[in-house]
């Protein structure tokens, strides 16, 4: 028994790992077709329902302008940055593109990108 669940518990934990180092998103999301980037800064997408979460690794003390660049043809898209408190610091769509956050020193921010019936693409910076 052991020798059948050791693997499952060894893939979770560095999936885990990878996810909480920033290294991996999390994508919950139902789409015809989403041609994206590794670190979330961009997408072509279409139809696209759902959400994309990655833990983003900020310096601290120090003021960031992130900048939203959506081009939809059709739903609704918007970008959240959430502190460890579950506190939103951020809230981009597209009426409010920019926005600039000062980031604290040993906090970890997660990066939410949702999608309601979207269609087109994007660019994040930071």
């Amino acid at each position: 028994m052991l020798k059948i669940i050791l693997p499952f518990i060894i893939v979770f934990t560095m999936i885990y790992l990878l996810y909480m180092n920033g290294l991996i998103p999390i994508t919950v999301k139902s789409t015809v077709m989403f041609i994206g980037s590794t670190k979330c800064k961009k997408a072509t997408f279409t139809s696209c329902n759902g959400y994309i979460k990655r833990i983003v690794r900020l310096e601290g003390d120090r003021a960031y302008t992130f900048i939203l660049d959506s081009k939809l043809t059709a739903g609704s898209m918007s970008v959240e940055l959430i502190d460890k408190n579950k506190q939103t610091v951020l809230q981009l769509d597209e009426m409010k593109k920019t926005e600039t956050v000062v980031v604290q020193k040993d906090m970890r921010y997660t990066l939410i990108i949702r999608f309601h019936s979207a269609s087109g693409q994007y660019e994040l910076d930071w």
